[in-house]
């Protein structure tokens, strides 16, 4: 994008942009009335730029208008107006036809689901906001509104509710509607002041940008070089003001719900995504060995897995992970913080009702709806699928290779390990609880295979992994951090499952 210009002026362009960026930050601290300020201007810089070619065009066809009716007579002087005229009418046609791409995911029609329309209309007209256009499933876990351009300028708009299939398969009704209206506050009356609008367009820009860098057309590509740096600056100095944007949400949906179901809310926004991502995603995934297209339900299943295995992946060690985070981890207000602001000084795991929201709301259709997802989801996967299966496919192999040495009893070090790690991948519990064992026999005074075979019994929740560390650490000093570390960590799973399961905020706290 800026290829014209030598190195040394792009890296002193980045750099001046790096500090400007960090300056507005600091400003926003220091002086937050001067910091609107300069954000309110930006925000204007973004309208100016898509409709300057039509108020351009308006002025000069006034002073075209106005010279003619006085009289004058139509010159070669007048020619650069009339080019600049036609110029303008060009670029404001085109920005006006600008037309944006709906969300990714599955629409959802009102005449097909006309509960889910009709629950979503009564959360909206009792926070008072702006009518939902359309509403989109989509795979990951989250609940948004997306605010596109109604055409190509930014003048009015279009609410798209965005849910996640996660959402609807893993929580109830009550809890999901926390969530929806927390979104839905955000395009209601109780979020129209400067910091709300100016909130919304850090969005729009990057749909600006977005919907520029699909297309060849000059003025498009123009367009993209303004806004994939304005944007981004844009979004920067924006930031210090949506800050408390997760804490809104949450006062938004407590005009909707109790004190009871919002904290659900919270805490399943903490266990849903753990879930996904420390368990069923990377089960599905392991499929992914045994057939060379995926075939598997992803989304059709996810609410029937969670319900028969949350409990089984212990859920609290999520919640007190979420406890122990500071905002700069999270990168917002902790489960903590969002709790207290609420009002609430008690953190309990939510009952995991069996009825899920998607039973509620969408019906009989739901099988069809998370059908087209798992369509989408399985062209998404199928090159990654099919590599996973040919690279499984090989390690079969090459474990059948290290099977035969073992059977010749001639198998040490790293080849052990890797026979051991290859069982554990494509084998049962009991076949790679025997690898362990039959490596470890082989190979007593082997450091590394202490090591290992220790580290597999802790994970297994084994103790006889602990003499095995400690013996490969008088062996090998190189294994005293990794030794240290394991042990440190199966000592504090203990203690934690010794203990009773707290509830006040302030117990937890000392949990973690």
């Amino acid at each position: 994008m800026l290829s014209f210009m030598p190195q040394s002026l792009v890296n002193q362009f980045h750099h001046w942009s790096h500090h400007a960026r960090q300056g507005m930050t600091r400003l926003a601290d220091t002086h937050p009335a001067t910091h609107l300020a300069v954000t309110s201007a930006l925000a204007a810089v973004g309208m100016l730029a898509l409709i300057a070619p039509i108020f351009g065009a308006a002025a000069l066809t006034a002073n075209l208008i106005l010279e003619t009716l006085a009289g004058n007579p139509w010159t070669m002087a007048q020619l650069p107006k009339w080019l600049a005229l036609g110029a303008l009418v060009i670029s404001g046609l085109w920005i006006a036809r600008l037309r944006f791409p709906e969300p990714e995911g599955v629409r959802i029609h009102k005449d097909s689901s006309p509960r889910l329309y009709s629950w979503v209309n009564e959360i909206r007209r009792e926070l008072r906001a702006g009518p939902i256009d359309a509403i989109y499933l989509q795979q990951d876990f989250g609940v948004r509104v997306m605010r596109s351009p109604n055409g190509g300028l930014p003048l009015t708009f279009r609410n798209i509710l965005v849910i996640g299939a996660p959402n609807l398969q893993c929580c109830s009704e009550q809890q999901l509607k926390a969530m929806v209206a927390g979104a839905l506050g955000e395009v209601s009356l109780h979020n129209t002041g400067i910091v709300g609008w100016l909130s919304q367009l850090s969005s729009v820009w990057m749909q600006y940008q977005r919907v520029l860098a699909g297309q060849r057309h000059p003025l498009a590509r123009l367009g993209h070089v303004f806004f994939s740096r304005y944007a981004r600056i844009y979004a920067q100095l924006v930031a210090p003001l949506m800050n408390n944007r997760v804490l809104l949400r949450d006062q938004y949906a407590h005009l909707i719900v109790d004190d009871d179901v919002l904290a659900e809310s919270i805490v399943m926004e903490v266990i849903v995504p753990n879930f996904l991502d420390d368990y069923y995603w990377p089960q599905v995934m392991r499929t992914a060995t045994q057939t060379p297209e995926p075939t598997f339900k992803a989304f059709s299943n996810m609410g029937i897995v969670f319900g028969l295995r949350v409990n089984n992946q212990n859920p609290h060690r999520w919640i007190r992970r979420a406890f122990a985070m500071s905002p700069q981890d999270s990168h917002g207000p902790t489960l903590r913080q969002r709790l207290h602001a609420v009002g609430q000084h008690e953190a309990f795991l939510p009952e995991l009702s069996s009825l899920k929201a998607v039973d509620e709301l969408l019906g009989p259709d739901q099988r069809k709806l998370l059908s087209q997802l798992d369509e989408v989801w399985q062209q998404e996967k199928s090159e990654e699928w099919r590599s996973r299966f040919e690279q499984a496919e090989s390690d079969r192999n090459r474990l059948q290779m290290l099977e035969e040495r073992v059977m010749q009893g001639n198998i040490e070090g790293k080849q052990a390990m890797e026979y051991a790690a290859l069982t554990k991948r494509y084998g049962t519990s009991e076949q790679a609880a025997e690898a362990y064992d039959r490596i470890l026999a082989m190979n007593p005074e082997d450091p590394r295979i202490n090591f290992g075979v220790g580290k597999y019994y802790l994970k297994q929740g084994d103790e006889r992994g602990i003499p095995l560390l400690e013996k490969a650490m008088q062996m090998d000093k190189h294994c005293v951090p990794a030794a240290c570390r394991l042990l440190s960590e199966h000592r504090m799973q203990v203690k934690n499952s010794e203990q009773k399961m707290p509830n006040a905020i302030e117990d937890w706290l000392k949990v973690v």
